[in-house]
């Protein structure tokens, strides 16, 4: 059975040069839409492991100023741009494109 207790460690900011660089390769955005966006990232447990989930938005959509949230993104789903996951060794596993769905 899973576990689906929550242990959130949220820190918002702007991208760092592996996003960056991942975006720019896989989904062709450039230095001007990457400059904007920000991201938070999240730790869960999920049946006792950690697993680092992330949210890639645009703060200008969101209404909030400032501590926004992994979950609090939710109820923006304009603001988000991407979202997916981190392997333990901080790489990207998944990663969702959620530019079409506002």
């Amino acid at each position: 059975m899973f576990s689906f207790f929550k242990s959130w460690r949220e820190k918002t900011r702007s991208l760092d040069s592996y996003l960056t660089e991942y975006l720019a390769q896989g989904f062709q955005l450039g230095p001007l839409e990457t400059n904007q966006l920000q991201y938070v990232r999240a730790t869960e447990q999920i049946a006792g492991r950690g697993v680092s989930l992330f949210r890639i938005y645009d703060p200008r959509v969101t209404s909030a100023t400032e501590n926004v949230t992994y979950a609090a993104l939710g109820a923006h789903p304009g603001a988000v741009w991407f979202e997916g996951r981190f392997a333990p060794d901080g790489n990207i596993s998944e990663i969702k494109d959620r530019r079409n769905h506002h």
